[in-house]
């Protein structure tokens, strides 16, 4: 396991598991470029065509 830390000089959007619309996540990217996705969050994130910075959990 790779322990590690997430650090930005931006706002950060974090993105759990559910149906978020791409319109949304773009929406909260413009003020927090930052994209971070949490487990099925990830899956979110590429089902809406975006690509997460960074991704936490235990991806179960």
């Amino acid at each position: 396991m790779t322990l590690g830390k997430v650090q930005s000089e931006t706002g950060v959007t974090l993105v759990g598991a559910g149906c978020p619309r791409a319109s949304d996540i773009a929406a909260s990217m413009a003020l927090a470029p930052h994209l971070v996705a949490a487990d099925g969050g990830a899956n979110s994130c590429i089902a809406s065509g975006v690509e997460p910075r960074t991704v936490i959990g235990d991806l179960d």
